[in-house]
């Protein structure tokens, strides 16, 4: 290869390099159409089918019908809700078969399982002639091509295993024998009388000791809701589970049973009886009971739970018991008349955790010392009072609490075992004031007469919106006021020129 390129000519080299890359460009344009163009690119539309696994389970096959679909197969294993839709069970001429349903949405799948041929059904018997053993039988069932078994000279006949019965397929018994030396095996289903099966358990054990069905068992139908009552029997049916075949049964509908309700209860009062509307809860049945429920009467059907007192009237409890309906209607009622109250009122102060005296909160507490009163002390807690506190910062006094109750004036004076805080104030004009950038100070001073205490605070630097407010304009300048609550219970309010150029 390189001697045949050694000898081509340069301007030769040129071309056929171009034409190879043009070649290739070509080709993978044209790789890359096909891909698009054969791309799984479409919405699937599957045909569904039910398919039925060798462990029994079933599963859902999608085949996509569109053409040139990459990925046809669609399949959902281990499904749930498959059902049973009929079965014909297998003779020694035929086969059997069960047909299943699925249902999807709006689409329902049906799988038919072929079941094999079944062995004979045969009515035989062993012979005994001259000590020599005979089987001679014949199967029983109906349309058998080959119905007639007879086994000669039978010897160690014995039954080697055995396929129990349900009551879609018959029992099923295999024996070994030897015959002239020769072995061999023989096998016949076996009718056994085996119940059907509903509620996944023989239906049989759903049956009452008459052999009836109770209404509303699961899987048990009516034939008719004609004349249908409490009690009655009727004629019902229901679907073997096993083998689809329909059985026909009586029904036994239960007797009433009467339901007390509350909602249904017109209660009664010390002047009138009342009355119970029990309903039967069986269904279809609209049958209802009254029940006089008998007036109150204590000492008869109702005792004293509690005397009256100020807050309630004397209670009394009622009750009545429906033996036969087994229900209780058990009320309190209040019978006679309230007791008064005789409140004597005072105000009471609190004391904070620490134990000082709270002069802010005071409670108003009435006290009745009526025999047997039920409510002896009430409390409305704190009452808008009107304070006074004697005290000053250099000398205790009293702390005098007033407060008028229905036109009476109350009062409480408790001594102070200490003097007062410092009552403070400052003045403005000899405040450093405060600016945009940095904080200023103001002296405040006891104004209690013969204190000469004084602290020093610091004002915060200003903030327009939150401590300070304009209040007036001028050209070169605003005026604000500002606000600042100390820690001492007063608040210094200032007025403050700031130049407009300090503004930006």
């Amino acid at each position: 290869m390189s001697e045949i390129l050694n000898a081509i000519k340069l301007k030769d080299k040129v071309t056929i390099v171009t034409v190879m890359a043009a070649f290739a460009v070509l080709l993978a344009t044209c790789v890359g159409l096909i891909t698009y163009f054969t791309a799984d690119r479409h919405t699937h539309v599957y045909d569904y089918s039910l398919q039925m696994e060798e462990d029994g389970s079933f599963s859902v096959v999608g085949v996509c019908n569109v053409n040139n679909c990459e990925n046809p197969y669609y399949r959902q294993e281990n499904l749930s809700g498959v059902t049973l839709l009929s079965a014909v069970s297998p003779t020694c001429s035929k086969e059997g078969k069960r047909v299943y349903s699925y249902t999807a949405g709006a689409v329902t799948l049906k799988y038919t399982e072929v079941i094999p041929k079944a062995a004979h059904l045969y009515e035989y018997e062993i012979v005994d002639q001259n000590d020599v053993l005979y089987i001679n039988g014949k199967c029983k069932a109906e349309g058998c091509e080959n119905p007639l078994i007879f086994i000669r000279n039978v010897e160690d006949l014995t039954l080697v295993s055995v396929v129990e019965g349900t009551c879609f397929s018959l029992r099923q018994e295999t024996y070994s024998y030897v015959s002239n030396g020769v072995s061999g095996t023989f096998v016949t289903l076996v009718d056994e009388d085996i119940p059907h099966t509903l509620c996944g358990v023989a239906a049989d054990t759903l049956q009452n000791d008459n052999g009836e069905y109770i209404y509303g068992t699961d899987g048990v139908k009516l034939l008719s809701l004609d004349g249908v009552a409490c009690g009655a029997l009727s004629d019902g049916y229901f679907v073997c589970e096993v083998c689809r075949q329909i059985e026909v049964i009586k029904v036994r509908h239960p007797d009433h049973k009467f339901v007390y309700n509350e909602a249904d209860l017109i209660a009664p009062t010390p002047e009138a009886d009342g009355f119970a509307t029990l309903k039967c809860e069986n269904s279809n049945c609209s049958a209802t009971h009254d029940v006089t429920i008998p007036k109150v009467e204590e000492g008869v059907n109702a005792v004293v739970k509690s005397e009256a007192t100020e807050l309630r009237r004397r209670v009394v409890t009622y009750t009545f018991e429906s033996e036969e309906f087994g229900f209780t209607v058990q009320r309190d009622y209040e019978v006679g008349e309230l007791l008064s109250h005789k409140y004597v009122y005072e105000l009471v102060l609190n004391k904070t955790e620490s134990g000082r005296i709270d002069t802010e909160n005071i409670d108003l507490v009435g006290r009745c010392h009526q025999p047997e009163c039920q409510t002896p002390e009430i409390r409305e807690k704190d009452v808008d009072t009107t304070f006074e506190d004697t005290s000053t910062c250099l000398q205790a006094g009293c702390y005098i609490w007033t407060y008028e109750k229905d036109g009476e004036l109350l009062v409480l004076e408790v001594i102070s075992t200490e003097p007062g805080p410092h009552r403070y104030s400052f003045e403005a004009e000899n405040a450093k004031d405060p600016t945009l950038n940095s904080a200023g100070e103001i002296l405040l001073y006891c104004t209690t007469e013969g204190c000469d205490h004084s602290v020093t605070v610091e004002l915060p630097k200003i903030v327009i919106g939150e401590n300070a407010t304009q209040i007036n304009e001028a050209e070169d300048y605003i005026i604000v006021e500002y606000i600042y609550d100390t820690e001492f219970k007063c608040t210094v309010n200032l007025k403050i020129l700031i130049y407009k150029k300090n503004l930006v």
